[in-house]
């Protein structure tokens, strides 16, 4: 009589072996193409956004909104109009805001471009698309509603984007606004920063590589990093963390600056220039990031764009890094 053929238990524990070492050697590759292609859709988020200022600049005279100042330039804070905030939410308010003007120009705010790009809406608070990097594991909408809701009593509330705008830098670089900004903080390098205007040369959004200032704990945001993206809000402010999402707090403390080691582990960034164009940029070694470490270049001309990082820094110490452009 024939019987039935059945595997072995050392025959299935063998296959099972097997499995385990196929998929141990395939993970690693699957993880970097997953994030390749984060790195992609990255990229052609900020391509929307090109598409995106282009528009507001076309219909506004060429005309360009401006990097918004708090105490200085900060690229990573975008705006809102409070009378358009409240109406959306059916909120009656005598307590009303105006977008400030910079040279001329309107501080870089969600209700001069929302109707450029789509998935912002104040009431159901869905940001989505290429409001998000995809590396950026925040969850947004909450995020985005704690920090109307934290800067609601400020005439012009903000919230903190996934990516950083430098636009009329003409009125905050070097020497030209002394009131806004240290001159000797103010950037390292050719700064390579949109002016009045959209130019192939001048880079005008990056993926946020930000630092808060000392006081609020030195915190880091970005994107992509060696062990996932960054948020730089301080652990103190509990009911943000409550509702972040899986996202890390990475700072750096005056000792390991002092040792030039950096807890940072932003990996890159892509950057979009005035003609639409999208460059992925590669950070090599982190401690790059230590504005210490290249603030011997400050005042000059030209910088080595291959191992250097650049950056902007307002009066209270909020860094803003970026690539020069050649």
């Amino acid at each position: 009589m024939n019987r039935n053929k059945a595997f072995t238990l050392v025959e299935l524990l063998v296959v099972i072996s097997i499995i385990a070492i196929l998929l141990a050697v395939l993970m690693p590759a699957l993880s970097k193409a997953r994030s390749s292609a984060r790195w992609v859709i990255c990229g052609s988020n900020l391509k929307q956004w090109g598409y995106t200022l282009q528009g507001y600049s076309t219909e506004n005279n060429g005309k360009l909104l401006a990097t918004v100042a708090n105490s200085g330039p900060v690229p990573a804070i975008c705006g809102i109009n409070k009378s358009a905030y409240y109406k959306s939410n059916n909120i009656t308010s005598t307590d009303t805001g105006a977008v400030p003007d910079v040279d001329g120009s309107p501080a870089f705010n969600v209700d001069s471009i929302k109707r450029y790009i789509p998935n912002f809406d104040y009431k159901n608070l869905n940001f989505d698309g290429a409001w998000k990097c995809p590396e950026n594991a925040l969850n947004m909408s909450s995020v985005v509603q704690w920090h109307i809701t934290s800067t609601l009593t400020r005439d012009f509330p903000f919230f903190i984007l996934n990516y950083s705008y430098f636009a009329r830098m003409d009125y905050y670089l070097k020497d030209k606004n002394t009131a806004y900004i240290n001159p000797k903080l103010t950037y390292s390098g050719t700064s390579g920063l949109t002016e009045k205007s959209l130019t192939a040369r001048l880079m005008v959004m990056n993926d946020t590589v930000f630092q808060q200032n000392a006081s609020q704990d030195s915190g880091w945001s970005y994107n992509h990093g060696k062990a996932g993206a960054s948020c730089h809000i301080a652990k103190t402010k509990t009911d943000f963390w409550l509702i972040a999402g899986n996202v890390r707090h990475v700072t750096d403390s005056e000792a390991d600056l002092t040792r030039g080691s950096l807890h940072v582990d932003a990996t890159g960034m892509n950057q979009l220039y005035g003609d639409g164009s999208v460059t992925r940029k590669v950070i090599r070694n982190s401690s790059l990031l230590n504005y210490k470490k290249f603030s011997e270049y400050v005042e000059e001309d030209t910088v080595n764009s291959d191992t250097q990082i650049s950056c902007i820094v307002n009066s209270s110490g909020d860094k803003s890094f970026y690539f020069p452009k050649r």
